[in-house]
């Protein structure tokens, strides 16, 4: 069974300057209990780019952040200078420390990082013509042939596959993770830490969302919340707010998309 139905969020954002905290007022999802996107998440992703200048092949090795800016530099050495930058990296990418931040960032925020657990969590798509140990060490033809080994013994007359797929989100020099997690012995404030701004750094992503980590609509709000909040920061520096009240922003968003409900 499918239908199409909207993606919604609704947040209402305090200024840093006033209170560090975002409050979330509403987050409406889907109803419905868990689902597959039906034509994947290339439609929400094309809404959301529209209009967007997106670098491919950016990869960030530097950020440098200074009283009146900061400074992004990617492998090849090129360095793009903006009033302030938004951190929506996985978890995975801060703990290899692949990114390195001038200055480092404060203790606080890089303990947060630190005690937060990364998941992995990968698929393998096996493709039929006709329907009849640790993979991220396995070759994709290795994971495939695993996969197809166990289907063998479910359904023993399936026919070898057309194609596949493999994830391996552990070892993706992009990723380095599929989620985050509370590890055990660890402080319940580490989403809300690692969400915290540092001076013009906005951070967001699943491992910063308090209600929702390790979700899609988790990474989503915090970052409809941490460009929000970078917003407000750039338009405090040109004096166009009050620094001693807080400013609210309240935004609807919409996107059309097909769910099927398994």
């Amino acid at each position: 069974m499918s239908n199409t139905c909207p993606f919604q969020f609704k947040c209402r954002v305090y200024h840093p300057a006033v209170t560090p905290e975002v409050e979330l007022i509403i987050e409406e999802l889907l109803p419905g209990g868990h689902g597959l996107m039906v034509r994947g998440y290339r439609p929400v992703i094309n809404t959301l780019a529209k209009g967007l200048d997106i670098r491919l092949s950016h990869r960030v090795t530097k950020i440098l952040r200074r009283y009146n800016g900061v400074m992004v530099t990617v492998e090849d050495g090129r360095s793009f200078v903006a009033d302030a930058a938004i951190i929506a990296v996985p978890l995975g990418v801060l703990k290899a420390n692949t990114i390195k931040f001038e200055p480092k960032l404060p203790d606080w925020k890089e303990a947060a990082i630190a005690d937060l657990g990364v998941g992995i969590e990968n698929k393998i798509v096996l493709h039929f013509e006709k329907l009849a140990r640790d993979i991220e060490k396995m070759s994709d033809e290795e994971a495939a042939n695993f996969a197809y080994m166990q289907l063998k013994k479910i359904l023993p007359d399936a026919s070898d596959p057309i194609h596949f797929l493999v994830s391996h989100w552990g070892t993706d020099i992009n990723s380095l993770g599929s989620y985050s997690y509370d590890m055990v012995g660890k402080p319940h404030d580490l989403y809300e830490k690692l969400r915290v701004p540092v001076d013009n750094l906005f951070f967001a992503g699943e491992a910063t969302s308090v209600d929702f980590p390790g979700s899609v609509h988790g990474a989503f709000a915090t970052g409809a919340m941490a460009a929000e909040d970078c917003r407000m920061r750039v338009l405090e520096r040109y004096g166009e707010l009050d620094l001693f009240e807080p400013v609210m922003g309240e935004e609807v968003m919409s996107i059309p998309i097909q769910i099927s409900r398994l």
